[in-house]
Formats: C-alpha cells, sequence, structure tokens
C-alpha cells in the first residue's frame, strides 16, 4: 500500500499542494456519490454516466482509468482497490482537492440501506465565481484561492493561489 492510500480514507478531502504537501482542509465536502442500478442490482453506463454528470454538477471531476477491473477503464474501482501505483503519481503530480468517495447503490426501497458498489477517486475542478474579478484576487473564490497559478503576464499582478509558480522570494518586492 502507498502513503496516500493511508490519508486517502474514505469521504475524507485532502489537498495536494505544489510544494509536495498533503493536508486536509476543513473547507471542503465530498459529494453525495449515490448511484443508481437496475433491478437485478447492476450499474449501467447510463446510471455511471448520470453519477458523473451528477458529481461534475458540484464540481468534482473522476479520475479514470484506474481500475484492475478487467475490460473497464471507467472511474468506479472495485473497494478493494486501492491509491498507488500509477494514480498516486498522477494524484501527487498535480496539485489540488482530491478525495476517495464510497459509491453506494440508491436502494429500491426507501427502507433499505445503501450497498457499496465501489469507489472513485474524484478531482475538484477549480470554477472562477461569476462575480467579475480580477483572476487570483477575490477572496472566496475556489480557483483564486487554491486553483492552478493564475498569474496575469500582461499586468504582473500578484496571484493570490497557493499554487502560484511565481518566485516568492521576491515577494516583498511586490
Amino acid at each position: 500500500m502507498s502513503p496516500l492510500n493511508d490519508l486517502m480514507v474514505f469521504d475524507r478531502v485532502i489537498m495536494v499542494h505544489a510544494n509536495g504537501n498533503i493536508t486536509q482542509p476543513e473547507e471542503f465536502y465530498e459529494p453525495d456519490c449515490m448511484i443508481a442500478a437496475d433491478e437485478n442490482g447492476q450499474i449501467l453506463a447510463e446510471h455511471e454516466r448520470d453519477w458523473i454528470n451528477g458529481v461534475r454538477d458540484y464540481g468534482w471531476e473522476p479520475l479514470r482509468g484506474y481500475s484492475a477491473q478487467d475490460g473497464y477503464g471507467g472511474p468506479i474501482m472495485h473497494p478493494s482497490e486501492f491509491v498507488g501505483g500509477r494514480l498516486a503519481k498522477e494524484i501527487q503530480s498535480e496539485p489540488g482537492a482530491y478525495v476517495a468517495a464510497l459509491i453506494e447503490v440508491i436502494p429500491k426501497d426507501k427502507d433499505d440501506n445503501p450497498e457499496p458498489a465501489g469507489r472513485a477517486v474524484l478531482r475538484y475542478e477549480p470554477k472562477h465565481s461569476d462575480y467579475p474579478h480580477e483572476p487570483g484576487r477575490l477572496p472566496g473564490c475556489f480557483a483564486c484561492q487554491y486553483g492552478p497559478c493564475l498569474c496575469d503576464p500582461e499586468t504582473d499582478a500578484p496571484c493570490a493561489s497557493e499554487y502560484c509558480q511565481q518566485d516568492r522570494a521576491d515577494d516583498d518586492d511586490r
């Protein structure tokens, strides 16, 4: 198992920083990961597509192609699979927020408990606030605060993103 797997317990959001540090931000919540199934309990492509669109509505993007299930390249991994190898390398090389989400099948009867279907690793895709502002400068805008470097080379304005690629040694000069 990888050390990253130990940090990515179900439903705990982690933040991978550009310097390689990993923290657990308190302002993040994982999306609800309930998925529909057919009358036999099978998750069909249409169910998976609807689930993906649902988590995208909340800004999360499922990482695909990391399941060891034969012939399957989608985002849902078997519950026994772990965050290691290629998947861990991708996560550690791309700063951002991630969560290992437990995927549960929506019960047919409202009195039943959901059944676990697997797990998926989701990456938060920052989107700018609709309120007009300069990139990197609006408090409360996730993309400005945590997103990729938003420095505007035309204005030389400092970027508020902690992923800023500018040399921080000269911050006092700005």
